[in-house]
This record gives C-alpha cells, sequence and structure tokens, in this order.
C-alpha cells in the first residue's frame, strides 16, 4: 500500500539523521569549498557563530523504520496492492467529517478513537479556558 500525502503529513515523530557529515559528499564543482560541518548539519557561510543574511543551514531528519497504525480509507484490495498502487487515505463521511487517524506502533482501532476522543477533550477545554480568560480581560478593561 501506498500512504497518501495526509497519512505522511500525520507522521511528526522525526529525529536527527544519524550519520557522520562530511563535506566529501558535496561534489566539488559547486558550494562544497563553502561548507562547513556543524554538529548534524552543512552551514553554508562565513562563520557558523555569527550568521549573516543569506546563510544557509542544511540539516537531515529521518524516520527510523517501525510499525505504525492508521485508521483511514483504504481504496483497493491487499490481494492486487502491489499491482495498483492501493493506498490510504481521509475518510470523509457522509455527515461531511473526516477521518484520518495515524499513530506510531501498533494499536487497535477502539484504543485508537479513545486516543483521539482525549485530544478532541483536552482541545476543547482548552479552547474553553482561552475564551474565558478573553472574556475576563475584556470586562476588566471595559470596567477597569
Amino acid at each position: 500500500f501506498t500512504l497518501s500525502t495526509a497519512v505522511t503529513n500525520k507522521i511528526h515523530w522525526f529525529q536527527p539523521l544519524r550519520s557522520n557529515l562530511s563535506t566529501d559528499t558535496i561534489p566539488k564543482n559547486t558550494a562544497a569549498s563553502q561548507a562547513k560541518v556543524d554538529g548534524n548539519e552543512f552551514y553554508f557561510g562565513r562563520s557558523t557563530i555569527y550568521p549573516e543574511v543569506g546563510d544557509i543551514k542544511i540539516s537531515y531528519e529521518e524516520i527510523p523504520e517501525q510499525i505504525i497504525s492508521v485508521v483511514a480509507k483504504q481504496t483497493g484490495s491487499s490481494v492486487v496492492a502491489q499491482q495498483t498502487g492501493s493506498t490510504f487515505s481521509t475518510f470523509i463521511a457522509s455527515s461531511g467529517g473526516s477521518i484520518l487517524l495515524v499513530e506510531r506502533g501498533q494499536h487497535d482501532a477502539a484504543e485508537m478513537f479513545k486516543h483521539a476522543k482525549w485530544e478532541l477533550f483536552i482541545m476543547t477545554w482548552m479552547l474553553r479556558l482561552v475564551g474565558f480568560v478573553f472574556v475576563f480581560l475584556s470586562f476588566q478593561v471595559l470596567l477597569g
């Protein structure tokens, strides 16, 4: 199966690439002479300590190979997945709502929906708190 862009955009557990960088990997007929290795980054400019406008910093990140769990719409069948390019993408319900859940590790659907419900609960209360603070400050300004 292939993952749609919507699915891959939900995979956000990047970590720095574990590799020893070297300017030897940069082609010689390019900006290799200006490149410096700074930790896990290439730096193109005069000084890594005093950056200037126009300097470029390139870093690399990876997502290690691992099991992920996806609740999404599946197009195609697993039998012909390799031949037809079957994908996972966002499920659009008849009511207009959308469902796309991606988590690291192996989880069943019930557990993933439980996690999603908890995240929505937390987000709802955070927005309520922000709204309350905004209303409180508005009254303080109005009556103050």
